[in-house]
């Protein structure tokens, strides 16, 4: 029995492309980008950790020796830096998920000049620190 309060075909199957090949193509086109980018980084800085300098080994199940890609200011506080490759750097896993985690302050946001490290001494009191930062020193800012 049909309800008289829905237009028909209102709980119908979208009609082929009404928008599911757009986000498709959408999803795609930023994947491809981001690996772009992605690739444009290692050419520049190599299989080098940037905060570490831990070598990546790709085949590792090692959280210390698995890369990753930082983007220095977060892809959601700026979207517009998402695909640039100068505000990207190679970190490994762990350094990765403690910078996320406010463990370790980054200072920059151009990968192309010198980017500075330190622990974030309020969050790591009382914790030993898993491995020696490759930059320790602060800017003058």
């Amino acid at each position: 029995m049909a309800n008289p309060d829905l237009r028909p075909g209102a709980l119908a199957k979208p009609a082929k492309g009404s928008g599911r090949l757009d986000r498709r193509a959408k999803r795609a086109d930023h994947e491809a980008r981001l690996r772009d980018a992605y690739a444009e980084v290692d050419r520049r800085l190599g299989p080098v950790c940037a905060v570490t300098g831990t070598r990546f080994k790709f085949d590792s199940p090692d959280p210390r020796l698995i890369r990753h890609h930082h983007h220095l200011k977060g892809r959601r506080v700026r979207p517009d830096w998402i695909y640039e490759p100068k505000r990207i750097i190679p970190v490994t896993a762990e350094a990765h998920s403690l910078i996320e985690g406010g463990f370790i302050d980054v200072e920059g946001d151009d990968a192309t000049k010198p980017i500075f490290y330190h622990w974030n001494e309020g969050m790591m009191r009382g914790r030993r620190k898993p491995f020696a930062l490759l930059s320790k020193r602060r800017s003058l800012s």
